[in-house]
C-alpha cells in the first residue's frame, strides 16, 4: 500500500518537480537576462567611450586642418613677400652695379687726367730747368719737348741722356 501511496502522490510531486524546474528555468533565464544586460551595459559603455574618443579625434583633426590651412596661407604670404623682396633687392643691385660702372668710368677719366697733369708738371719742371741753361740749349730743349709728344718716349729718354 505504501507503494500505492507513493504512486498516488507521484503525480503531485511531478507537478511540483516540473514547477520547480520551470521556476529554476525562469530564474536561470532571468539570470541569463541579467548577465546579458550587464554585458550589454558593458558594451554600451565601451561604445560610448569609443564615440567620445572618435569625437575628440574628429575635433583634433578639424583643429589640425584649420592650423594647416592657416600655415599654408602664411607660407603663401611669405612667398609673395619673398618674391617682392627679391625683386626689390635685384633692382637695388642693378642700380648699385650701374653706379659702380659710372664710378669706374669716372676713375679711368681721373687717372687719364692725372697722367696728363703729371706729364704737364714734368714738362714744366723741365722747362724751368731749361731756364738756367743758355738760350741755345733752351731752344733745342723746347723743340725737343714739342717733338717729344710725337716721338716715342724711349727715344726721348736717350736724347735727354745724351744732351744732359
Amino acid at each position: 500500500m505504501q507503494r500505492l501511496f507513493l504512486r498516488g502522490s507521484l503525480p503531485g510531486r511531478r507537478r511540483s518537480a516540473s514547477r520547480v524546474q520551470e521556476v529554476k528555468r525562469n530564474f536561470d533565464m532571468q539570470k541569463n537576462d541579467e548577465t546579458e544586460n550587464e554585458m550589454l551595459k558593458t558594451q554600451c559603455l565601451a561604445l560610448e567611450e569609443q564615440v567620445k574618443l572618435l569625437v575628440k579625434t574628429e575635433l583634433t583633426l578639424r583643429r589640425t586642418q584649420a592650423e594647416l590651412i592657416q600655415s599654408k596661407e602664411k607660407i603663401e604670404d611669405y612667398n609673395r613677400t619673398l618674391e617682392q623682396k627679391v625683386e626689390e633687392r635685384t633692382r637695388e643691385l642693378l642700380q648699385s652695379n650701374e653706379k659702380l660702372k659710372i664710378e669706374m668710368i669716372e676713375r679711368e677719366k681721373a687717372e687719364e687726367e692725372k697722367k696728363k697733369l703729371q706729364e704737364s708738371l714734368s714738362r714744366a719742371a723741365k722747362m724751368e730747368a731749361v731756364g738756367i741753361l743758355p738760350a741755345v740749349w733752351r731752344t733745342i730743349l723746347t723743340i725737343f719737348l714739342t717733338v717729344s709728344s710725337v716721338i716715342p718716349s724711349c727715344c726721348c729718354e736717350r736724347f735727354l741722356r745724351i744732351v744732359l
